[in-house]
C-alpha cells in the first residue's frame, strides 16, 4: 500500500484530515509502503520515532537515518501551528485505532509550507510509532515559546527519610534542569531558595512525624542555570508503607501563577516582601466573587472546604473581621493592592490568627476581572509578636506600661490635639511614704504594694485612659479627650480616693495615701513640658495635703 506523499496545495487539502481508511490494515504492509515512498523522494525526509504517548524519543536501531534534522522537539505537536492542533490529535487518535493517520498541517517552522505528517503503527517492526514527513526545511529546531507552552509541569521525586533524592522522573528532570545522576542521592535543600529553606525544614519534620500524611507548602527549588522556579509541594510520607518505604514528593510548577502575582504586586509598589506576604492558601475569585482557584491547604486555614462564593469561603471569619475583608475587597482600587490584615477564624479545631493579602487581577485592558486571596496562618507568630510586644512596652513588675512606652503614647496624642481630641489631661501620682513601706516590711510588701496600687488606678480610670509607671513609686497616667480641667480633677479625686483604702500585707494593714498633679491642655504643647507641669503640680499637692492640684498648660 503506496501512501501518497509531496507538497499539497491548499486547494487540494481534504475537507476532513486524520483518518486512514477503513478495514483491516496491515501494519507491516503500511510501514513498509510508507517508509520506501518516502524515503525516495527528493525533498528532505524526517522519519522520528514516537513513544506510545505520542512523544518524540530516541529512534532505535533499524530506523532510517532522516535527511532532515529535529533538535529538541517533544512532539508532533510543536510541529504545526497551534490552531492545527486538533489535526495532530485527530492523527493520532487515527493510527491508534487503525494503524495509520494523517494530518496535513502548515509547519511552524515555515506557515506557507502546507505538508502531509503520516503517523505509522510501526511498532511490530522497530518498537515504536513513526512520524514520517517531507518539507523543504532541513533543520527544525525548538521554538522557546512552544517548548514553554508544552513543558511538564508535575513531576515527582521519591525521598528517604533523610531528604535525600532516591528517584525522579522524567519530568523533573527536564522541569529543574538537573540530571538523574546529579539529583540521586542528594538533598533538596541546597536547591532551595535561602528565604524559604527554614519553612522547608520545619515542613519537613511535619512530615516524618505524621505517617501516611500529606504535607503542602509553597518553596523556590533553583534550576540548573540559576534562577529559580516556584512549586506548589505535596509530600506523602509513605516511610511505614513496606511496599514502598519512602516519602513521595509530588512537585507542582506554579512559577507563572506566583510571578503573576508578583507583577500584580509590583504594579501596585509592595508594602512587603515577598517572604511576609508568601501565601500558604491561594484562592482566586472573579470579578462576581465566585470561587475560580483554591488551593486544599486554604480550606484547611479557614474550616471551610468547598465553598462556591467567596462570604462562604470565609464564613467562620469572626464578624467583625469578616466585614473588614469585605470592606478592603469593596476598596481595591486602581493601587491593585491593600497591605496584608489579620483576621480571626473561629476554626472548628480552635481559634486561629490568620493574615490575608488581597490583589485585584485585571485584563490587558484594564478591567478588573476579579482578585486572588493569599492566606497565612500566622497563629504562632502573631502570639510571638504579641508576647514580645507586651514584654516591651509593659511595666513588669505592675503590667502597666513602662516608662519609655507611656512617654511615647503621650507625645503621639498630643499631636492629634485638636484634630482628634479636644483636650488632654496627665496625672502625675506618687504614692505618699512609700521608702517607709520598704524599709519596715521589706521589698516583697514594697512590690505588693505598688501591684495593688497600679490595680486601683487602672480601676479607676476611664477605659481609654492609659496608665504608666515612670519608676519607683510614680505613676503617669494619660487622659485623652479631657475637654476642661474639671473634667480632669474628677479623674483625680476617683484615684485619690481608690488609692486612700487600706492594704492588708501579712496580717498588717497599711493606710495608704498619695500625691496627684493633674496638667491639662488643649493645644499640641511639648509632652516634656507637660509632665514638668504635672510633676509640679503634685509637689504642691504633696505640701498642701488637700488633694490633687490641677494646673492649666496652655503655653505652645
Amino acid at each position: 500500500m503506496a501512501i501518497p506523499v509531496g507538497r499539497m496545495s491548499k486547494e487540494s487539502e481534504p475537507a476532513h484530515s486524520g483518518s486512514a481508511g477503513r478495514g483491516k490494515i496491515d501494519p507491516i504492509a503500511i510501514a513498509d509502503a510508507a517508509l520506501g515512498e518516502l524515503l525516495g523522494g527528493v525533498l528532505p525526509t524526517f522519519a522520528i520515532s514516537l513513544s506510545d504517548n505520542g512523544l518524540i524519543i530516541p529512534s532505535p536501531d533499524g530506523v532510517p537515518v532522516c535527511e532532515g534534522r529535529l533538535v529538541d522537539i517533544g512532539s508532533g505537536m510543536e510541529l504545526c501551528v497551534p490552531s492545527e492542533y486538533q489535526r495532530i490529535i485527530d492523527a493520532w487518535q487515527s493510527v491508534c485505532a487503525t494503524g495509520l493517520g494523517t494530518a496535513f498541517i502548515h509547519l511552524r517552522a515555515d506557515p506557507s509550507e502546507l505538508i502531509p505528517l503520516h503517523f505509522i503503527d510501526a511498532r511490530h517492526r522497530f518498537g515504536t510509532y513513526l512520524l514520517v514527513f517531507r518539507s523543504r526545511v532541513t533543520l527544525i529546531a525548538r521554538d522557546e515559546s512552544v517548548q514553554a507552552a508544552f513543558r511538564p509541569r508535575l513531576c515527582v521525586l521519591e525521598r528517604d527519610r533523610t531528604g535525600a533524592v532516591v528517584a525522579a522522573d522524567n519530568a523533573a528532570t527536564t522541569i529543574l534542569g538537573w540530571s538523574r545522576a546529579e539529583l540521586i542521592g542528594k538533598n533538596t535543600l541546597h536547591l532551595t531558595h535561602p528565604d524559604d529553606r527554614t519553612r522547608v525544614v520545619a515542613s519537613w519534620m511535619e512530615c516524618l512525624s505524621r505517617p501516611q500524611c500529606e504535607q503542602r507548602g509553597l518553596v523556590r527549588y533553583r534550576h540548573r542555570d540559576g534562577h529559580y522556579l516556584w512549586f506548589e509541594t505535596a509530600h506523602d510520607n509513605l516511610l511505614a508503607n513496606p511496599a514502598v518505604g519512602r516519602i513521595i514528593s509530588q512537585m507542582i510548577d506554579v512559577t507563572d501563577r506566583m510571578e503573576a502575582i508578583e507583577a500584580q504586586r509590583a504594579q501596585a509598589q509592595l508594602l512587603r516582601q515577598i517572604t511576609e506576604a508568601l501565601p500558604v492558601g491561594i484562592l482566586q475569585m472573579d470579578a462576581q466573587r465566585h470561587v475560580v482557584h483554591r488551593n486544599e491547604r486554604l480550606g484547611a486555614i479557614l474550616g471551610v472546604a468547598n465553598a462556591t462564593a467567596f462570604d462562604d469561603q470565609f464564613a467562620l471569619l469572626r464578624r467583625a473581621d469578616r466585614e473588614a475583608l469585605r470592606a478592603a475587597l469593596d476598596a481595591l482600587g486602581d493601587d491593585d493592592f491593600m497591605p496584608d490584615i489579620e483576621v480571626v477564624v473561629e476554626h472548628p479545631n480552635g481559634e486561629r490568627r490568620c493574615s490575608i493579602g488581597l490583589r485585584k487581577l485585571t485584563a490587558h485592558d484594564g478591567t478588573a476581572t476579579g482578585a486572588i486571596a493569599c492566606v497565612a496562618d500566622v497563629t504562632d507568630s502573631a502570639r510571638l509578636r504579641d508576647e514580645l510586644k507586651k514584654r516591651a512596652t509593659r511595666d513588669k513588675l505592675t503590667q502597666c506600661f513602662n516608662r519609655a512606652a507611656i512617654l511615647e503614647l503621650l507625645a503621639g496624642t498630643l499631636r492629634a490635639i485638636p484634630a482628634v481630641y479636644h483636650g488632654l489631661a496627665v496625672l502625675f501620682v506618687d504614692l505618699d511614704g512609700f521608702k517607709q513601706i520598704n524599709d519596715t516590711y521589706g521589698h516583697a510588701a514594697g512590690d505588693d504594694v505598688l501591684r495593688r496600687a497600679a490595680q486601683r488606678i487602672s480601676h479607676g480610670v476611664r477605659p481609654h485612659d492609659v496608665v504608666g509607671r515612670l519608676g519607683g513609686d510614680e505613676f503617669l497616667i494619660v487622659c485623652p479627650d479631657t475637654e476642661t480641667p474639671q473634667s480632669a480633677r474628677a479623674i483625680a479625686l476617683r484615684l485619690d480616693a481608690a488609692l486612700s483604702q487600706p492594704i492588708t500585707i501579712g496580717g498588717t494593714t497599711i493606710t495608704q495615701s498619695s500625691s496627684i498633679g493633674v496638667a491639662w491642655t488643649a493645644q499640641a504643647i511639648d509632652p516634656d513640658a507637660l509632665v514638668a507641669r504635672a510633676d509640679a503640680a503634685m509637689y504642691q499637692a504633696k505640701r498642701a495635703k488637700r488633694g490633687p492640684v490641677v494646673t492649666e498648660a496652655s503655653i505652645p
